[in-house]
């Protein structure tokens, strides 16, 4: 496989994992809470390299119309996430140091602010390394789990506060894809040329489908050993500091970063500018819609721009087919 492809394949699948793998959360409340979840999940990664691939398609192909609506719907898309992402980081802040979780987002906010100005070269290589760090992590967390439970895993589900968005697996599915599909727009957009030819397109969106694929069972593993910690703000980091203390401090940080990396993306794509009064009142903005929680933001937000991002690729998806 050329390395083309799969550093694309880890740079769209790093978009998703900054936002969708912070707490562990997101997967309890859109997969575990239903049976067949791991239909859902296979379902999930299978849209999302499908709708990802119709917003490059569209990306390449010049529409004046469609690319100044696709604008306006990123810049509303990326204030979201933002704020979803200072809301989850400012948690995951808040668990590993015990300070109050208001003042972790804002200090997590005004990290993001200082890097947006100046971005470091050492942190933008730490950054690139983190997700192959998080996949291997992830792993060896997994494996600690299963030698803890004698290599069973119990399938059995607890009940999870379901949200009214989300009435079943195929539509947790469909919307969760939706979402990966909305974090993404900025990143395709900018990238889109690195993704011809066709051939190496697929390649490195099926390849990125697999990663997230690896990548949810996993995190489903780790969080069915430990179901005590599926209530919890943060399910995943719980079941991992279980396991051991070094490798949660370690894991943690390695999500903090990719959550750092994705603000700051969709900052730089929100605003396309250096003046610090907008950067200022962005953060401001994003931290205020923040404080409602991050249980709250999950049930309401995530499913909210899953079913725009979802309509938005399958809008792509029917519109490249019949231009074809």
């Amino acid at each position: 496989m050329q390395s083309g492809v799969l550093r694309l394949a880890f740079l769209t699948a790093f978009v998703f994992v900054g936002v969708g793998f912070l707490s562990g959360k997101e997967t309890a409340l859109f997969f575990l809470s239903y049976k067949g979840w791991v239909w859902g999940l296979v379902l999930n990664c299978t849209l999302t390299v499908l709708f990802s691939g119709a917003i490059i398609t569209r990306f390449q192909t010049k529409n004046k119309t469609t690319n100044f609506s696709l604008s306006i719907l990123e810049k509303t898309l990326s204030f979201l996430i933002i704020s979803v992402t200072i809301s989850g980081s400012g948690e995951l802040l808040s668990y590993i140091t015990g300070f109050n979780k208001n003042v972790c987002s804002a200090i997590f906010s005004i990290l993001i602010l200082l890097y947006s100005f100046k971005p470091l070269s050492a942190v933008t290589k730490t950054l690139k390394l983190s997700l192959p760090v998080l996949l291997i992590g992830l792993l060896f967390c997994a494996f600690l789990a299963f030698y803890k439970n004698g290599f069973k895993v119990d399938l059995t589900l607890n009940n999870h506060p379901i949200s009214p968005f989300l009435p079943n697996v195929f539509v947790s599915a469909l919307t969760y894809a939706g979402f990966n599909s909305a974090c993404a727009i900025s990143v395709l957009k900018k990238q889109n040329k690195a993704y011809n030819p066709p051939f190496k397109k697929a390649c490195s969106l099926i390849t990125m489908g697999l990663i997230l694929l690896i990548l949810s069972l996993l995190v489903a593993v780790l969080l069915l050993c430990f179901k005590g910690c599926l209530n919890a703000e943060l399910p995943l980091v719980c079941a991992i500091k279980s396991l051991c203390l070094p490798l949660y401090i370690f894991i943690s940080i390695v999500m903090l970063l990719n959550a750092f990396s994705l603000a700051s993306s969709h900052l730089g794509a929100l605003l396309k500018t250096n003046k610090i009064t907008p950067k200022i009142t962005t953060i401001l903005c994003a931290c205020g819609l923040g404080f409602i929680g991050f249980s709250r933001l999950i049930s309401t937000v995530y499913p909210i721009i899953g079913w725009v991002g979802a309509l938005v690729a399958l809008w792509f998806l029917i519109s490249n087919f019949f231009t074809k």
